[in-house]
């Protein structure tokens, strides 16, 4: 089969998870037997180019602006998706932005079958992060997300073109509902799309896989008897709770001496973190790791005690949890989204956005070793669900239930 993947951006571009993804994904069903072109809108330099990387072949545009994504990359995917639908059998759109691109390509005479696979919001939150737990989206609404200083904007001219596309997004909305088949990557993902208005017998659940690496790799885990190590992975953003953890961490340390947390990830509100670290007088016991390759990474878990996870938006998946079982952590994650879904018995669940359960949370772990090998014990049992054979396999049969709805 020849799959087609539309992304925003592709390894090595890496912004979040999503990146990590579509490289498993694509290198996977290369190994398969499949051919994969990936088509990503990443270019810094002003023409196009392609590469091969681990058998996917990569083509590589580039745009004017990587701001509102949803709405600008629209020409360039349509553009792309036309200028490759010769090459490829079917289309997968890996990640929601370009949707109303693909669209606009169908649109305009695109013969081949589309699936998309949903793991953000943005085809129903402007700010992708549904962090409000909205039930419905209006003008204001939508305005007041993008024209928030804390998620989105910095400047007038941010806020003036904020209010412009809040204007237009309805229209990208109602695009982003009429490809042929989407993925979920959880129940949660799925019930909030539903929820407005996509089509449920178009979604299926299919989750993240275990990353070989993580699953195979396993390393010796050297235990510092002096320290109790809190592991957090992901983007320095308030909407990652990160501030919740730091807040929560600050009271642990008060009553526990040796005790460490140790935060993985860089982003726009690192700064701001470091500053609440050092006026809650904690700083000396906070590393703030900043990026750090996949060998540092796995370091950083083989020294780990606890994995937190303390979103406060709808998390609809956190690829750092699969590798935070995959050391065997015990875990603590926030009760929206999909982690409470992510990690079954393996770890426990406090309210999002409440230090206090968050603290009570960390401590029962720190005081009773009983009940953190009870959830380290539970780890790859619960693995066993997202093994890349049996994922993959699902993907593929999508795959062909899409073409053969086609022909038919």
């Amino acid at each position: 089969m020849k799959i087609g993947f539309i992304t925003p951006s592709y390894y090595p571009n890496m912004i979040g998870g999503s990146e990590l993804s579509t490289k498993l994904l694509a290198e996977e069903l290369v190994r398969r037997g499949h051919k994969v072109t990936v088509l990503t809108f990443d270019r810094t330099k002003k023409t196009s180019s392609s590469e091969n990387m681990n058998g996917v072949s990569v083509i590589r545009y580039k745009t004017f602006t990587r701001k509102a994504l949803f709405l600008t990359l629209i020409p360039y995917v349509a553009s792309a998706m036309k200028e490759w639908e010769n090459s490829v059998d079917i289309y997968h759109v890996y990640n929601v932005q370009p949707l109303p691109g693909a669209r606009i390509y169908k649109i305009f005479g695109g013969k081949k079958k589309a699936v998309a696979t949903l793991n953000n919001y943005i085809a129903f939150c402007p700010v992708g992060s549904a962090v409000y737990g909205c039930k419905d989206c209006n003008l204001g609404k939508r305005f007041r997300c993008l024209g928030d200083r804390s998620i989105e904007c910095e400047s007038t001219i941010e806020r003036i073109t904020a209010l412009l596309y809040s204007i237009v997004y309805p229209v990208l909305t109602k695009m982003s509902k009429n490809l042929d088949n989407y993925v979920a990557l959880s129940k949660s993902v799925k019930e909030s799309y539903v929820r407005f208005g996509f089509s449920e017998k178009k979604i299926k659940i299919i989750p993240n896989f275990m990353q070989y690496n993580f699953s195979k790799k396993m390393y010796s885990k050297p235990r510092n008897s002096d320290f109790f190590n809190v592991l957090y992975v992901g983007r320095m953003m308030k909407t990652k709770g990160v501030h919740i953890l730091i807040n929560a961490f600050s009271k642990v340390a008060g009553k526990h001496k040796n005790v460490r947390l140790i935060l993985v990830g860089t982003g726009s509100k690192i700064d701001d973190f470091k500053v609440l670290a050092r006026n809650l007088d904690i700083d000396g016991k906070v590393t703030f790791a900043g990026y750090v390759s996949e060998e540092e990474k796995h370091k950083y878990y083989s020294e780990a005690d606890l994995f937190v996870h303390p979103a406060i938006w709808q998390e609809p998946f956190g690829r750092a949890l699969l590798e935070a079982m995959s050391f065997e952590i015990p875990l603590i994650v926030s009760n929206v989204g999909a982690p409470p879904e992510v990690i079954g018995d393996a770890g426990l669940v406090f309210e999002s956005g409440n230090v206090e359960d968050l603290e009570r949370k960390i401590e029962m772990i720190i005081d009773n070793s009983k009940l953190g090998e009870k959830l380290k014990s539970k780890c790859m049992e619960v693995l066993k669900k997202y093994d890349s054979s049996y994922i993959l396999d699902e993907i593929v049969e999508l795959y062909r239930t899409t073409l053969n709805e086609h022909n038919s």
